[in-house]
Parts: structure tokens; sequence; C-alpha cells
């Protein structure tokens, strides 16, 4: 039987892993994308059974990737597509069909929504238990701590890069990168941390309070997160110093 075929799109490392783990570990094939333009490029060479596509990235959208993959002539630009997003306005969803896309699915992801959507528009099983947990409640621990320690990593990098988006000026960019940070914590279960971030995601688009004391808060935030992420990965049996380090290399990756 042939294996149903799935591209994530996400500009997030992490969560482009987790959803990709997941899916292979139910017997999909999958394949990733990083941007946009390499969705529309990947769906005009592969043919897809389903597009997982990330609804706010840098660059590209995936609004915008959406409406150019349905451009590309025949079954390959009528492959279905749901979009991935923590905005769940009518707005958003207004524009995501007019789009073309087929469904979406809210952040954080739960494990009973992958397997609907997957299942309805791809044709396959997602997870094994389809409940309503995080995703990375389910993953081994070799997988868990290599997913951990690459947040960590990117975590740390984002609310810096954050930070001198907002102390220079650059609203569009802290509201992309608290968007980025928003979702990767959520669906690692690290729901405070998504909080806040969505709180200043919210307020750069001129729909909440000042940012200065909510990067304050995110910071502190931040450092309660890495001692909670850190004992949990203290307690994993494959969280050696040296996978931490490397987080998500492919060489380390592809020993996992």
């Amino acid at each position: 039987m042939r294996r149903t075929r799935i591209l994530v799109v996400d500009d997030n490392r992490v969560n482009r892993t987790l959803l990709a783990t997941l899916l292979e570990s139910a017997g999909c094939k999958v394949d990733e994308a990083a941007s946009g333009r390499e969705a529309v490029d990947g769906v005009r060479l592969l043919p897809y059974d389903l597009v997982l596509m990330d609804v706010q990235m840098p660059g590209m959208s995936g609004i915008e990737a959406a409406a150019a993959i349905r451009a590309i002539d025949g079954r390959r630009g009528a492959v279905p597509i749901v979009g991935i997003s923590g905005d769940d306005s009518e707005e958003l969803e207004a524009r995501c069909r007019a789009a073309g896309m087929n469904d979406r699915l809210a952040k954080p992801i739960s494990a009973g929504a992958l397997q609907r959507v997957v299942e309805k528009w791809g044709g396959a099983a997602a997870s094994r238990d389809g409940g309503p947990g995080s995703l990375a409640a389910g993953l081994p621990p070799r997988t868990l701590a290599l997913l951990l320690g690459a947040f960590r990593q990117d975590a740390t990098r984002r609310v810096a890069e954050l930070g001198e988006a907002l102390n220079g000026g650059e609203r569009s960019r802290a509201q992309d990168l608290a968007h980025d940070l928003a979702g990767a914590a959520a669906n690692l279960g690290f729901a405070e941390l998504g909080r806040v971030a969505r709180l200043i995601e919210t307020a750069c688009a001129g729909r909440g309070g000042p940012e200065d004391g909510l990067l304050a808060e995110l910071r502190r935030t931040l450092d309660e997160t890495i001692s909670a992420l850190d004992r949990r990965l203290a307690a994993l049996p494959d969280a050696s110093t040296e996978l931490l380090q490397d987080g998500l290399s492919a060489e380390t990756w592809r020993k996992a």
C-alpha cells in the first residue's frame, strides 16, 4: 500500500520536526519546507496527498503560498491544504478560505485535531491515541530530548532577537518572532511562555498594551521555563550533554 505523502511547512524547525516525527511514526512519508516559497516549489516537484501549512511566516506567508499552489495546473495544484494558526478570528478564516485552504488547525495543536485533519484530507491516521493532549506527550525519550534541547536554543535566541527588534522599533519583525515563539512553546506544553509571547504578538499588532512590560515578563518567564525544561531533560534517560548541545543538527537527528 502506498504511504500517504505529506508536506509540513513551518519556518520554525521545532514545529516542523515535531509534526514530521509524529506523522512518520504513523506511517506517513513526510517532507519539510521552511518557507512558503519552498512549499510552492515542493508541490510543483512532487505529488503530495496533503500540505500542512503554517499561516504566518516571514517572506511568503502561508496564505500567499496556498494561493500560489492553487495556481499550479493539474492535480498538484488541487492538493488539500490545511492551515495552522494561533489566530482563530473569522477574518483570518475567510482569508484562508479565499486563498484555497481546505481546513485549519489551531495552535497549540492537539493529537486529536491532527489525527482528524490527516484522516479527513490525507486518508491516513496521524497518531496512535488521538487524544487531546500535547503533541510531545507520546514521543520517545530520545526524540523528546532532541526537541527540548532545540527549543531551549531557539527560545533563548528568539527572545534576544525580539528585544532587539522592539528596541529598534521593528514592530513587524517583533510580531513575527513572538508568533513563532508562542506556537513552539504551546506545542511543547510550555503554556505560560506561549501566553506571554502571544500577548507581545497582539501588542505589536496594535491590539494590546505596552510591549516594554511584556518583554520583561517574557524574559522572566523564559528563565522559569528553562529551569523547568532542564529538570524535564534531566529526567530523560537519553538526554546527554552532547545531544542537547547539538539540538536538531542533521547528524544528531539521524542517530535518534
